[in-house]
């Protein structure tokens, strides 16, 4: 009440998962998970390559998560 700034806090088990693909990334690398991947892949075959990069634990469900670097064709 009475600012003019309006903010927001996000919870829950996918934006810590989204918070993990994003501190266990590159700088000017798009890291995903293997469910993102799995999604994209089919859909954009002919566009993008997916690197392994690193299994990602997440500690919420004890579990660690394959992630990937996106790659354009050329």
């Amino acid at each position: 009440m009475g600012t003019d700034i309006v903010r927001y806090d996000i919870y829950g088990n996918d934006v810590y998962i989204a918070n993990k693909m994003e501190s266990n990334g590159s700088p000017g690398f798009v890291n995903v998970s293997e469910k993102v991947k799995n999604l994209i892949e089919p859909l954009f075959y002919d566009r993008y390559n997916f690197e392994v990069n690193k299994e990602v634990f997440i500690s919420n469900t004890n579990e660690n998560i394959k992630s990937f670097f996106i790659h354009k064709k050329i």
